[in-house]
Order: structure tokens, then C-alpha cells, then sequence
């Protein structure tokens, strides 16, 4: 029952992952920039298809995902538009300014900044470029405050934290005096779980007993057997903060993709491009690390069940 659980928890985690990708696939196509490829998970392929112009891709490691656009990188900008791609939506570009994307800034030394492509995203609007790394984060946000809204609509008890239960188990234990959910006491539990947990996380503070992105699934796939309404609150807490840590200024993330268009005329200099290229590899070593950090306290919370 538990590996049930847990396999329709990932699913669910998933599908806020396409759902993601999705929006922001939509929002760069109404802005006119052709999309190429949605992928689900990260690393090699296992397996994909074509709707339209768009390559759908799953990956091996099911950690997010991504959506490539035409102009996101330099070989794009002698590649024709794909014949898939409605040129006619495509807008006119010959009257806007390139900017350099953040997945762009490795390769941007030997671009030439001022070569404009017709749908690519770096001669979109200053619109389109702001609206369509923030569509995704929006729509992880939107989802998660759904599903914490999901049991306050039909007062169901307010599941809270367990302070006398160790890890990610203690926030399974719902309210003795079956007080019924509030967005108080979902805000409280967000803080108390996922908050708690970040914080400790990015200052290396001790996490026993918490594990990570598999001990969250089987987590949240045990509380789901106990109550579907604790199922829909603890992924809400999952989506409400996969969400707001991608509007995060932080290189890799979309929003420091949000500041590189804002800041479009500076971002494009030679001096924005360094400072972009520090930022990305910096960001890219943070990353890593807390990554690895994750994966270990999961490598130790599945030996330790």
C-alpha cells in the first residue's frame, strides 16, 4: 500500500512538473517565440515524442524540468524557424534589442549581441521575457494554494506539526481537537515543514531524520493513506514552495532570468555579460552542492527506515 501510495504521489509531483512547463510553453508561444522541447526530469532520455513543433522529452531523473525556446542558444541564431512554428505568429523582430538569457551567458562571448532571429526568446518583448520565466512559478503557486485550500473548503481538521515526532513523520499528525483547517494554520504548517527545513538546509544546520526528494514522496504518499485531505495538504506545501524558490534571484532559477530581462540594456554590455557568467557558475556550484546534500540525507533516511 505504501509503494501505491508513493507511485501515485510521484505521479502527482510530476504532473505539477508538466503543468509547469506547460504554462510557460504557452505564455512564450503567445508572446511569439517558438518552444522546441518541454522535458520532464533531467539527464538522458528515456523516452519521447512530437506534438507539433514541441518535443516532449521524460528523463532518467525526475528532479523538474525544462522548456527550451528558439534563441536560448548561440547555434540558434543561424537555425531557421522550424516549419512547425506559425511564422505568422511569430512577430516581427527587426525592431527589437537582443538580450542574453541566463542558459546563454557560457556562449554569449562569441555571439554577436546584436543578431535578431524571428521567434527566438532573446528578441521577444521585455513582456514576454519577464512573463514567461514567471508563468511557471505562478502556476506551481496557484496549484499549491488549491490544494491547501482544498481541506479549509471542506473543514476538514488542520494537520500540523508533530514537535515531539522526528523528520518530515511529524508533520502527519493531525490536530487532537480536530479544529478544523484555516489558512492560519496552513501558513504555519508551510513554515513549519518546508520552511524549517530550507533554512536548515542552506545554513547546513542538522536534518536527522528528514531524508529528501524520495523520503517527501513516501512522506506524503503515508499521509495520504490516513486522509486524502492530508495528501492534498502536504503536496500543497510541495508545489506553494517548489514555486516560490523559482522566483528566487539566484542564478539557474527563474528569477534571476526575471532580472536579466528588467535589466536588458546593462545585462547585454560586455561588463553584464562577465558578471553573468560569475553568477551562473557560482549559482551552478551552489546548486550542486545542495543537491548533494539532499541526496545524502536521502541516502541515509532510506537506510535508516
Amino acid at each position: 500500500m505504501t509503494a501505491a501510495s508513493t507511485i501515485i504521489t510521484f505521479a502527482a509531483f510530476l504532473l505539477i512538473v508538466a503543468i509547469y512547463q506547460m504554462t510557460t510553453a504557452v505564455v512564450a508561444r503567445l508572446g511569439g517565440v517558438c518552444v522546441k522541447e518541454i522535458g520532464i526530469g533531467f539527464g538522458g532520455k528515456l523516452f519521447q515524442w512530437r506534438m507539433g513543433a514541441v518535443t516532449w522529452r521524460i528523463n532518467w531523473v525526475p528532479l523538474g524540468g525544462y522548456t527550451k525556446m528558439l534563441g536560448m542558444e548561440d547555434d540558434d541564431l543561424d537555425a531557421p524557424v522550424p516549419d512547425d512554428c506559425d511564422k505568422d505568429h511569430l512577430g516581427d523582430s527587426s525592431n527589437k534589442h537582443a538580450d542574453v538569457d541566463v542558459r546563454d551567458v557560457r556562449h554569449s562571448e562569441s555571439a554577436d549581441p546584436n543578431s535578431t532571429q524571428a521567434g527566438a526568446f532573446r528578441d521577444a518583448s521585455l513582456f514576454t521575457r519577464v512573463t514567461t520565466p514567471l508563468a511557471g512559478p505562478v502556476s506551481s503557486i496557484v496549484i499549491g494554494l488549491l490544494l491547501l485550500w482544498a481541506p479549509i473548503a471542506s473543514q476538514q481538521p488542520q494537520l500540523r506539526f508533530d514537535s515531539n515526532r522526528q523528520g518530515m513523520q511529524a508533520a502527519v499528525a493531525a490536530s487532537d481537537s480536530a479544529s478544523p483547517s484555516t489558512w492560519t494554520g496552513q501558513i504555519e504548517l508551510v513554515d513549519s515543514t518546508a520552511g524549517f527545513y530550507l533554512k536548515r538546509l542552506v545554513t547546513f544546520q542538522s536534518l536527522e531524520g528528514w531524508g529528501g526528494y524520495v523520503a517527501a514522496m513516501v512522506t506524503i504518499g503515508r499521509a495520504g493513506q490516513e486522509s486524502i485531505w492530508h495528501w492534498c495538504t502536504l503536496l500543497g506545501v510541495l508545489a506553494l514552495v517548489l514555486g516560490l524558490i523559482n522566483l528566487l534571484p539566484m542564478p539557474m532559477l527563474n528569477g534571476f532570468q526575471i532580472i536579466i530581462a528588467l535589466f536588458g540594456q546593462a545585462a547585454k554590455s560586455q561588463r553584464g555579460v562577465k558578471v553573468q557568467a560569475v553568477c551562473l557558475y557560482v549559482g551552478l556550484l551552489v546548486l550542486t552542492v545542495l543537491f548533494c546534500r539532499v541526496a545524502w540525507l536521502d541516502f541515509r533516511w532510506v537506510f535508516a527506515s
